[in-house]
């Protein structure tokens, strides 16, 4: 079998792998962003309904006039009393009136443990969009090293069909095979390197395709290149996203 794939195959997969690992990166994003929004909207609104006078067509407002109340006047008939309504609180929690909640309880609680210890440096968070650029990473290269365990295992079942031994060494090694793939300690987690396993899964398919016009995301050895350039619709996994 001859190679017919155009030379920048490989180039074409490693590109659609970024761009898919940056649109995961955008989607984490534009979610967290929408639930801050409709978090801050939602307190907003509740805050302009808590701040806005009552209006002069409300049944309460319209009883108090009918006794001589005059907005900005005080109640009483020395006009001596509140001006303003009683400020509304609202509960977030099922305890009775008048009982802070947990939360004060547990707030106050740190706050006199916190005066009689030693003021601590603060302590400096990673950002959020670092975050979740290592999350969408992880993500990529856990998809990555599943697909290269795939390709191995294809490429061992049409190299052992055409009696053709591991001689480009893209068969998957029973250590690969038992231990964790493509990863690395970091303290005591392991963390998928994604450098590592993009390029040995481009070349694995690079040489399915060529070798035996075997497409892994479609699932399908074709009857010749033209068929799989006919039929496949590229040679990354982004290209098949819409079949």
């Amino acid at each position: 079998m001859g190679d017919s794939e155009a030379p920048d195959d490989l180039d074409a997969l490693l590109a659609g792998y970024e761009a898919q690992a940056q649109q995961d990166i955008e989607e984490v994003h534009r979610r967290t962003q929408i639930k801050g929004r409709a978090s801050k909207q939602a307190r907003s609104r509740v805050q302009a309904a808590l701040e806005t006078p009552i209006s002069p067509d409300n049944k309460g407002f319209k009883m108090l006039a009918a006794m001589g109340y005059q907005p900005g006047q005080g109640l009483g008939q020395a006009a001596s009393g509140p001006r303003e309504p009683v400020p509304l609180t609202l509960k977030q929690d099922r305890l009775g009136l008048g009982r802070p909640s947990q939360r004060a309880l547990k707030r106050a609680r740190r706050e006199e443990a916190g005066a009689a210890q030693p003021a601590m440096a603060p302590v400096q968070l990673p950002d959020s969009s670092s975050f979740l650029r290592q999350a969408a990473a992880r993500v990529a290269a856990g998809r990555a090293a599943a697909q290269l365990r795939r390709a191995q295992q294809a490429c061992e079942n049409l190299d052992s069909a055409a009696g053709v031994g591991n001689r480009h060494g893209f068969w998957q090694t029973r250590a690969a095979a038992e231990g964790p793939d493509a990863t690395a300690m970091v303290g005591s987690a392991p963390v998928l390197l994604e450098a590592d396993v993009t390029p040995q899964l481009g070349e694995v398919l690079q040489y399915l395709r060529t070798q035996y016009w075997y497409c892994l995301y479609c699932g399908t050895a074709y009857e010749n290149a033209a068929d799989l350039a006919s039929h496949c619709p590229g040679p990354s996994e982004a290209d098949h996203a819409d079949m």
